[in-house]
Order: structure tokens, then C-alpha cells, then sequence
């Protein structure tokens, strides 16, 4: 896995301030990962599709 972009944001379980990652885990899938002060863990994976465009 490979961290393509980290910051802060607010944890969605208790709103403390935590910090978050995107991370590229190859097979077209993206990570979005927030891990809060009080432990808890946050996850969404989503799977990137490549749009297929045809000439007109």
C-alpha cells in the first residue's frame, strides 16, 4: 500500500480531531482510513473504474 495523501479531519464516532490517509492498495482500489486519539478506526474502500470513452 502506497499513503497518497494524509491530513487531519474530524473522527466520525466522536468528533475528536484525527488524523486521516488515502491510500493506494493496488487492484484499483483507493483507502480512505481515519485512526481518532481514542482508538477508534474509520475505513472506506472504493474501487476506481477507468471511464471508457468512444469517439462520435
Amino acid at each position: 500500500m502506497v499513503t497518497v495523501e494524509r491530513g487531519r479531519t474530524r473522527c466520525p464516532r466522536c468528533m475528536k480531531m484525527s488524523e486521516y490517509q488515502f491510500l493506494d492498495r493496488g487492484n484499483d482500489t483507493l483507502e480512505y482510513e481515519v485512526r481518532c486519539p481514542d482508538g477508534h478506526v474509520h475505513s472506506e474502500v472504493t474501487t476506481i473504474s477507468t471511464p471508457t470513452i468512444t469517439a462520435a
